[in-house]
């Protein structure tokens, strides 16, 4: 993966710092929108969460969802096991490991805060993992970090300081979802935390 991990920016390994300074910018209320707006969750509704940290967003989604989770970080894993263990199922792996053999297919295949974390070739494997990995009907949905002209100059140091070093712009990240995606279409918010920030929501559909 494509990031930097030193220096301060280590600390954010730890799940409980990451999970302060989230909730500090405001997460909880940008993760709530994001949900509503465009989960649109339902009970029955199945979910794959690849790169899915301490499962923040298990706290947002109504009982009766079937949510597996993974994320590279052991310590991510451990948290949300202990915090969500009986409402999911989470396994230490990377997008390289997963098989569409390991857990089926799925409604909904999330990658939030993802992308920017993956150099070019690990988004397509990103993408056409996700692509296999749902039904006929179902959705990706993707939330980064996005560069913008004319953003906010805040926007714009604070994403330059993300620990994930592939911020794109959102022509970009579409043209990576396109090559397994033929519906991709994008919404860039810039109020989804406290601060100034854009944010890029993509939904990928296969037709």
């Amino acid at each position: 993966m494509a990031q930097c991990t030193t220096g301060w920016r280590s600390w954010l390994s730890l799940p409980g710092v990451y999970s302060f300074c989230m909730d500090l910018l405001g997460g909880k209320r940008g993760g709530q929108i994001f949900v509503d707006t465009c989960i649109r969750p339902q009970s029955g509704m199945s979910i794959l969460d690849i790169g899915c940290g301490p499962a923040a967003i298990l706290g947002y989604l109504p009982e009766g969802v079937e949510y597996v989770g993974v994320d590279v970080s052991q310590q991510y894993i451990d948290a949300a096991t202990r915090q969500h263990g009986g409402r999911g199922r989470f396994f230490c792996m990377s997008v390289d490991d997963l098989s569409e053999n390991d857990f089926g297919v799925f409604d909904l295949v999330l990658g939030t805060g993802v992308l920017h974390h993956l150099d070019d070739a690990q988004a397509r494997s990103f993408f056409s993992l996700a692509g296999r990995m749902l039904h006929t009907e179902g959705r990706c949905l993707t939330l980064d970090p996005c560069l913008n002209k004319g953003q906010h100059c805040i926007a714009r140091v604070l994403i330059h300081l993300d620990r994930g070093r592939n911020v794109r712009t959102a022509q970009e990240y579409a043209a990576l979802a396109s090559a397994s995606f033929s519906d991709v279409s994008q919404t860039l918010r810039h109020d989804l935390l406290r601060v100034p920030y854009t944010h890029l929501i993509m939904e990928c559909r296969k037709s």
